[in-house]
């Protein structure tokens, strides 16, 4: 049985009755199986232990496999906070939500090369695929930084993804980049892409590293993540370098999470007078380029 304890964990505590005869149970095993508690009939042909994730198992037995955000959430990428939680069912295929525990959004892509529903949580590809056609822009564009910042696809993949998702995806691909180092850099990231504000992103200063964003010459702007500065070391390690990058003449404005989550054109309001008067042109004591 260490077999089913295994790919039950691989796979969110719900498995297919495929995958079950893959680790070599007989459909007489998996009755027994069912018939003394050990795994829960989802739907025909899709069972769960009883540590099954719940969105996981809403969405098999209300007729589909999770998808979007809520999968690529599950496999490790950044995720914007309140997204929908999306089913992706084959087309002709019922959805059934009165059965579930969570809200469901059904998605049904028109690609037949997507359809496969062979695992509960759909893999980062067709997860991110879903995103794309169902999640506003934006969100799309962070989902696939964080993706492809964590390695789960490759640039070339990504390009595949969105070439497949048509014109949503070529305006979402035209804007991802590896270089993001979270989510709420993203986020920032295409703020000043909107504004049409000129920046380096992932820049290198003497003496101090690296800093996520540098607008002109010398205007730093470093984003501070939900979990990474929250330590007492790593507080004090972001306040030393801000001493040194002002002891060699730069600007530093740091944003929280919140800042960039919640109130991230009113926060940026100091950005834009900074850059009103030219504060960032002038050149620093100690240069970047």
């Amino acid at each position: 049985m260490n077999n089913l304890a295994d790919i039950l964990r691989r796979h969110f505590g719900v498995v297919s009755s495929a995958q079950l005869q893959n680790i070599g149970l007989t459909h007489v095993q998996i009755r027994r199986l069912v018939a003394g508690g050990e795994l829960t009939r989802l739907r025909q042909g899709w069972y769960s232990d009883e540590a099954a994730n719940t969105f996981v198992a809403s969405a098999v037995r209300a007729g589909g496999v999770l998808s979007g955000p809520a999968a690529l959430q599950l496999h490790g990428v950044w995720t914007p906070p309140d997204q929908p939680v999306h089913v992706r069912l084959r087309r002709g295929e019922g959805f059934n939500p009165r059965t579930t525990a969570v809200p469901l959004s059904p998605v049904v892509l028109p690609h037949s090369r997507a359809v496969r529903l062979d695992r509960s949580v759909d893999r980062p590809g067709s997860a991110l695929l879903t995103s794309i056609r169902v999640c506003p822009r934006d969100d799309a564009i962070v989902l696939a930084d964080s993706a492809l910042n964590l390695g789960l696809l490759s640039e070339s993949e990504i390009e595949v993804i969105a070439k497949r998702a048509g014109e949503r995806g070529e305006k979402v691909l035209r804007l991802v980049t590896p270089s993001a180092g979270s989510g709420t850099e993203t986020l920032f990231r295409l703020w000043l892409v909107r504004n049409r504000i000129e920046f380096q992103a992932q820049v290198q200063i003497p003496s101090v590293g690296r800093v996520d964003f540098v607008i002109g010459e010398r205007l730093v702007v470093e984003i501070d993540s939900k979990t990474h500065h929250m330590s007492s070391e790593n507080y004090a390690n972001d306040r030393r370098r801000d001493r040194a990058l002002v002891e060699q003449g730069y600007l530093v404005i740091r944003l929280t999470y919140a800042d960039v989550m919640y109130h991230l054109d009113d926060v940026c309001q100091d950005i834009l007078a900074l850059i009103r008067r030219d504060e960032h042109r002038r050149a620093p004591r100690v240069h970047w380029r």
